[in-house]
């Protein structure tokens, strides 16, 4: 890799006096009258091994200046490979959401397929760095209920959005004797159908915490904003006496990602941000507001 610096400055008269050197420019003096003006005394040989001495620490600086050009690009060039991790030891994999609900008119249930993808990165050199980027794919699990209502399981819980990323890395066993990096698979060890807890224990700043996804209905499926927030302890309080959560599971599966919410909810966009509430106002905290489409879906061409 070569890299070619254009002159500085052109010769011209009454300019710098140059000398061309290779591709390169020597500066020999600065600003001068042209050589032939009348009267001009011819430089002294001491004179001449100052200006050559000058051109030659000149084109060393270069080489010094190109020479580090090339190793910085290197550099960068490599950059991605080491400071995302090359030991990528945090497998993707999916898990199957299903829940039910005990209704006068028996069990009804609803499942989804999720996936979650894993990355190691290391934002620098030293392994203290390392961490896990997730993405998921997949969309909130729906529930048909006795008389045309529908529950909705979310991809988030009531604290955490990123809920549907985290929930069976909380799961899996902790073994003392793995680094940061190795635990990340450790969800592949979970064997059959998990029913989730009501609540996390408290662990290290984290307080105990809903283990279940948010539960959400909405009273018309063609208005987000007529999502209503469902109480897990209490259906019967949106949906009617005799209905009650009867529990929620999840299980590791190479079944295909779930898709089709769409057509259910033909409002959601293939963007994840906005809200249920679009143009709300900035003090508005309802939840249509606070909800985003990426609570129902991520990551899905429908």
């Amino acid at each position: 890799m070569s890299i070619d610096h254009a002159p500085r400055c052109p010769d011209r008269e009454g300019g710098l006096v140059v000398k061309p050197s290779g591709n390169r420019i020597g500066i020999l003096a600065e600003r001068a009258p042209p050589p032939d003006t009348p009267g001009l005394p011819t430089p002294s040989g001491a004179v001449k091994r100052v200006f050559a001495f000058g051109a030659a620490a000149w084109r060393q600086g270069q080489r010094l200046i190109n020479f580090l050009v090339v190793s910085l690009g290197l550099a960068l060039m490599a950059l991605p490979l080491s400071a995302c991790g090359s030991d990528d030891t945090a497998p993707d994999y999916r898990y199957r959401l299903t829940v039910e609900v005990d209704t006068p008119e028996g069990l009804k249930a609803g499942s989804s397929v999720i996936e979650v993808k894993q990355r190691l990165v290391r934002p620098g050199s030293s392994p203290a760095n390392t961490a896990v980027e997730r993405r998921v794919r997949g969309e909130a699990v729906a529930v048909d209920l006795p008389g045309g209502k529908t529950l909705f399981a979310l991809l988030r819980s009531d604290n955490n959005v990123d809920w549907a990323s985290y929930v069976m890395q909380t799961l899996a066993p902790h073994i003392d004797s793995e680094s940061f990096a190795q635990q990340f698979d450790n969800m592949l060890l979970l064997k059959g159908e998990i029913v989730l807890p009501r609540t996390f224990p408290p662990v290290g700043h984290l307080k105990e915490r809903s283990a279940y996804p948010m539960l959400v209905t909405l009273g018309d499926l063609d208005d987000p904003t007529s999502v209503e927030r469902v109480e897990p302890d209490d259906l019967a309080m949106t949906f009617g006496e005799g209905i009650s959560l009867g529990r929620i599971t999840v299980q590791i599966t190479d079944g295909p990602v779930t898709s089709g919410i769409t057509r259910r909810l033909v409002w959601l966009s293939e963007h994840p941000e906005p809200s249920l509430k679009p143009n709300h106002a900035l003090d508005d905290y309802s939840l249509a507001a606070i909800l985003k489409h990426r609570a129902f879906y991520q990551g899905i061409s429908q």
